[in-house]
């Protein structure tokens, strides 16, 4: 590959500071999917992104093995505590109202905090719940939970909050389905890249 020196030489550190970031995500990214390997479990990186970068960001993370939560808010309707709170209403209440009014078939998500928010939302039957911060024995006691209950694997239950290349595959092991990482894009390093000019041969 080649091309006119004067652009190569304008376009070069733009060009490596861009690989060298998205190079960074991606390792850290395959680390992550390396690390829960054989649970079942997928990890998905979240929205903390470069403002700017996220499309680039979240692909770089897919190319490692990891897919977002959510790749913007069209795709999924994701119910948290600000949501709750700004409706004025008990959360029981405030997940159904929020369940009727979005579009059909939209993938419906709810953000937890305790065990008893997830019982509510076990029985509004949302497609997923994300479990915010719960510690690890929680965690455990979620798919309890929802186990004893008889949903099978529905709602999918996701850990989020806390999660670490040191803990991801302990959460891994719960039993639950998903764990979300913001550390695969905000904790990723950078690889070291440079970019050299090589002489044409002569006579090609």
């Amino acid at each position: 590959m080649g091309g006119p020196a004067r652009g190569i030489l304008e376009a070069e550190r733009s060009a490596l500071n861009l690989l060298a970031r998205l190079s960074g995500v991606a390792t850290r990214a395959r680390l992550y999917a390396r690390a829960v390997e054989g649970t079942g479990v997928t990890v998905r990186s979240t929205r903390k992104t470069t403002p700017g970068l996220r499309v680039l960001e979240h692909y770089a993370a897919a190319v490692g093995g990891v897919n977002p939560h959510r790749g913007g808010l069209r795709e999924a309707v994701l119910a948290k505590e600000n949501h709750f709170k700004a409706s004025g209403m008990p959360l029981d209440r405030a997940i159904k109202a929020a369940w009727t009014k979005a579009p059909s078939g939209v993938f419906f998500a709810v953000e937890v905090e305790t065990l008893g928010e997830l019982c509510h939302a076990l029985e509004a039957g949302v497609d997923l719940v994300l479990l915010d911060d719960f510690p690890l024995e929680q965690v455990r006691r979620a798919v309890e939970e929802r186990n004893a209950r008889g949903l099978g694997r529905h709602p999918l239950l996701e850990a989020s909050g806390g999660i670490t290349l040191e803990n991801v595959r302990a959460f891994a092991e719960t039993g639950i389905e998903r764990v979300s990482v913001g550390d695969v894009t905000h904790g990723a390093g950078w690889l070291d890249l440079s970019l050299s000019l090589v002489d044409e041969p002569r006579g090609s």
